[in-house]
C-alpha cells in the first residue's frame, strides 16, 4: 500500500523571507516588497507592544512572581521588535530602487515600441520620398502633353469636332474636371530637397519685366502684425470716450435748465 503522508516544505520565517529580498535585490518585484513591508512592520508593532506589557509585568510583582525572567522576557522582544524595523527600513530603501528600476524598464520597453513603430514608418516614408521625383517628372510630363494638346485645338480645321481630353482626365477616366473632382495636379505642391518645389515648376518669367507689380506691403504678415488691431481698439476706445462726454454735456444741459439755469 502506497504511502499517502506528504511531504511538507519548509517553512520560512518572516525575518528569512525578508533577507531573502535583500540579497536577491535585482530579482525582487515591488508587489513583493510592499507585501514584506507590511507583514515587517505588523510583526514589529506586535513586537514592540509585547515588550511594552511584559516590562510593566516584570515591575509588578502581583503580575509577575520571577521579574527578572520577564524583564529579560521583554528585552527579547524590544531586541526582535528592532531587527524588525531595520529590516523595515532597508525593504523601503529597496523598494525605492526597485521602482525607479522598473519604471526604467517599462520606459525603455515602451521606448523599443516606439523605435519599432519609426522605424517602420520610415522605411515607407522612404519609399514615398523616392517617388517624388517620379510623381513630380509625370506632372511636368502632363503639363507638356497638355500644352500640345491645346497648341493641336487652336490649330483645328474648320468643322473639325474632335478633341482631346486633359491628360489627367484620361489618367483618372474622368471626362472633364469639376467641383466634386477637381484637379489632383492643380492642389499638388511637391517638395523634395532645396527651398524650391518640385511641383508645380518654377516660372522661367521675371514678373517686372511683364509689368506685374510687387507685392504690397501688409502689416498684417509681419512682425507688426499686432499693431493694426490696438491701433484699432485705441480709435474705438476714443470715440467711445466723446460719446460719454457728449452724454454728459446734454445731461448737465438738461438738469440745469430743469433748475431755472441755462447754461448758453
Amino acid at each position: 500500500m502506497a504511502d499517502k503522508t506528504k511531504t511538507k516544505e519548509p517553512t520560512h520565517s518572516l525575518e528569512d523571507q525578508a533577507r531573502h529580498a535583500l540579497e536577491a535585490a535585482n530579482n525582487t518585484g515591488s508587489d513583493t516588497l510592499y507585501e514584506l513591508i507590511e507583514d515587517v512592520v505588523a510583526k514589529a508593532s506586535t513586537l514592540e507592544k509585547r515588550s511594552r506589557e511584559l516590562a510593566q509585568k516584570a515591575a509588578d510583582p502581583l503580575q509577575s512572581t520571577d521579574g527578572r525572567a520577564t524583564h529579560q522576557e521583554s528585552e527579547a522582544a524590544r531586541i526582535d521588535a528592532a531587527r524588525y524595523r531595520t529590516l523595515e527600513q532597508r525593504l523601503r530603501s529597496l523598494l525605492e530602487r526597485t521602482l525607479q528600476r522598473e519604471t526604467a524598464e517599462r520606459w525603455n520597453a515602451d521606448y523599443q515600441r516606439c523605435r519599432t513603430v519609426r522605424d517602420q514608418a520610415s522605411a515607407k516614408l522612404q519609399r514615398a520620398f523616392a517617388m517624388i521625383q517620379e510623381v513630380s517628372d509625370a506632372f511636368i510630363e502632363a503639363k507638356r502633353a497638355d500644352e500640345l494638346i491645346g497648341e493641336l485645338h487652336a490649330k483645328a480645321p474648320v468643322g473639325e469636332v474632335k478633341r482631346l481630353g486633359l491628360t489627367e482626365c484620361h489618367a483618372r477616366g474622368l471626362e472633364c474636371l469639376s467641383r466634386d473632382m477637381p484637379s489632383i495636379m492643380l492642389r499638388c505642391v511637391l517638395y523634395l530637397d532645396g527651398p524650391h518645389p518640385l511641383w508645380p515648376p518654377r516660372s522661367s518669367i521675371d514678373p517686372a519685366s511683364v509689368g506685374i507689380p510687387a507685392p504690397m506691403y501688409d502689416q498684417r504678415f509681419s512682425a507688426d502684425w499686432w499693431k493694426p488691431a490696438h491701433q484699432e481698439r485705441q480709435r474705438q476706445a476714443e470715440i467711445d470716450q466723446q460719446e460719454l462726454d457728449r452724454a454728459q454735456r446734454e445731461k448737465d444741459q438738461f438738469y440745469g435748465r430743469a433748475n431755472g439755469y441755462d447754461p448758453a
